[in-house]
């Protein structure tokens, strides 16, 4: 159940710490709201969404802040870098309730040179891909919304981006659903074969007429899953 008052007061609590963040000076300052805001993040997807469009587009990132030297050895404290790995995360968590803006955001990032974000960002792709058990909606409303961001790219958009489709593609071909649920002591995983729906059929056609303008028209040419 949600209570108006706890949704106000972390509402207010989310804008906060959007202030603090856009004033602060320090990486370390700003990971520290970041790791707060993890908490309650799925209270206050549009804050966070905020938040992570502000840090991921900041012109001019802060750099990392000289702590102490060991020998010849300097540490330092949070990268730019190290901020954007926790806004995926965020991301991550609230990508069922903001999925257009979480999709193009990971897209963005996926081509980042930093490897470690690349491969978070296509990681959390993959998980807005696949179909969730707990999350999955009647019109497969995450699946169609990805679809319809990909459907609009052009043939060099999609090239670009081919093996990031390839993974994604992946997912909406799959048969069946998935997800896990635990408790204090012990783990349930749910999995079942998903309902073939019209809306299910769609997807599936849409998903294969995608891949067939990356590869010619020939499927023969689609990598192996293994």
């Amino acid at each position: 159940m949600k209570l108006p008052i706890v949704n106000d007061y972390l509402a207010k609590l989310a804008k906060d710490f959007h202030h603090d963040i856009s004033k602060s000076k320090n990486n370390d300052d700003i990971f520290v709201n970041l790791e707060l805001l993890e908490e309650f993040v799925h209270r206050v997807p549009k804050n966070v969404l905020s938040i992570i469009k502000m840090i991921i587009k900041s012109k001019k990132p802060l750099q990392a802040k000289p702590l102490e030297k060991f020998g010849t050895e300097q540490f330092y404290g949070k990268s730019h870098d190290d901020l954007i790995e926790i806004c995926i995360t965020l991301l991550d968590r609230i990508r069922y309730f903001e999925t257009k803006d979480a999709f193009n955001i990971a897209i963005f990032l996926s081509h980042f040179d930093n490897q470690v974000i690349s491969k978070k960002a296509m990681d959390m792709l993959e998980h807005i891909a696949k179909y969730n058990y707990f999350y999955l909606r009647k019109d497969l409303y995450t699946q169609n919304m990805i679809l319809c961001e990909m459907e609009k790219w052009n043939r060099k958009t999609l090239l670009d981006n081919k093996d990031i489709i390839f993974k994604i593609t992946k997912e909406l071909l799959e048969p069946s659903f998935g997800g896990e649920s635990s408790d204090y002591n012990s783990i349930t995983f749910h999995t079942g074969p998903l309902i073939v729906s019209d809306i299910l059929k769609d997807i599936r056609r849409r998903t294969i007429k995608l891949l067939q303008k990356i590869y010619g028209g020939r499927l023969e040419n689609y990598p192996t899953v293994h």
